[in-house]
């Protein structure tokens, strides 16, 4: 087809359209690069939705202002206030701190896990809480990375005398993050384990495509494998305190494509061969708020199914709770 139009044209006029085909180009690459170097001048305390205060930490990269409770966002005409406690974990009330002797089920993850938009009696992990009759603590910290989550996991599980449960959520974007560069993150060394790579200076990254860097780490081996990793990691991690690991794949953020199976194709990809105790929940697309994030109905849909994949396991749960 394109060999007829051609032989239809003069050679000028097919100069021409090609001219025409490659300025066209050439401007959309340019406005794409233009607003993703001004999203990479966005920190994440100043990210276009309204976010607890952060501040800058080496090993984390951002951690919350704890305690606070001074973040409030207007929400289908309502406001919903969120509480960090000292420990930097989503509350109740910025006092309101976990009895760290009692059983526990920790939840770790990003700004999904953590409510963003909702309020904290409408988020999973407190309605798994209130419908088990445990105590939950929400590690979770907004635009974090499996990396990032990891470390925090790392860090704040020991505090736990009995920890139950280890519930992480996770879905397709987070796979970019565990490899972007503009901020602090851990890779993947040929021994399995992880080094800390600083962010890269504002400076350099202005001699870089930012286009070409996001196309290239898509879904790139780096980014899948320091995921397969951190979840084998939080999974041992778990078990190690006697915990019940349990994994939340979702697709939030739209549904990924589905291989020959209907199942969605990164469900293959991060969990083939892992033997990984997962559960997929699908969420309506409709069940989003304003600020771009699962709304109360989603919530309960991922409650009720952190609920059905712990029941198996509640006579040995009860057991602990009697601790």
């Amino acid at each position: 087809m394109a060999g007829r139009w051609a032989a239809r044209h003069s050679h000028g006029e097919l100069i021409g359209a090609v001219a025409r085909i490659g300025v066209a180009i050439a401007l959309s690459v340019g406005v794409s690069e233009l607003i993703l170097r001004w999203k990479m001048n966005m920190s994440p305390t100043s990210a276009p939705v309204e976010v607890p205060a952060t501040h800058a930490d080496a090993r984390y990269g951002w951690r919350y202002d704890a305690p606070h409770s001074n973040y409030n966002i207007v929400m289908n005409g309502h406001v919903v206030p969120v509480a960090i406690n000292a420990r930097g974990e989503r509350a109740r009330t910025e006092n309101d701190l976990p009895e760290l002797s009692q059983p526990t089920i920790v939840f770790v993850g990003e700004s999904v896990v953590l409510g963003l938009g909702i309020t904290y009696e409408e988020s999973f992990p407190a309605l798994v809480g209130e419908a088990l009759g445990v105590q939950i603590a929400n590690l979770a910290v907004h635009a974090y990375g499996d990396d990032q989550s990891y470390v925090r996991l790392h860090d704040a599980l020991p505090d736990f005398e009995h920890p139950i449960a280890v519930v992480q959520l996770v879905f397709e974007d987070l796979l970019e993050r565990n490899v972007e560069r503009e901020r602090t993150h851990l890779r993947l060394q040929d021994d399995g384990t992880f080094v800390s790579i600083p962010r890269t200076p504002r400076e350099d990254r202005w001699r870089l495509s930012l286009l070409a860097e996001r196309l290239a780490r898509y879904q790139s081996d780096e980014a899948i494998e320091v995921a397969r990793t951190t979840y084998r990691a939080m999974v041992s991690m778990a078990k190690a305190r006697g915990a019940v690991p349990l994994i939340v794949l979702t697709n939030y953020q739209g549904p990924c494509l589905p291989d020959e199976t209907g199942a969605p194709s990164l469900e293959r990809i991060l969990f083939e061969g892992q033997n990984l105790p997962y559960i997929r929940v699908d969420l309506d697309p409709s069940w989003i708020l304003p600020n771009g994030h699962p709304d109360a109905r989603a919530s309960r849909r991922l409650a009720e199914a952190v609920q059905a994949a712990l029941a198996p396991k509640l006579p040995e749960l009860r057991a602990r709770i009697r601790l």
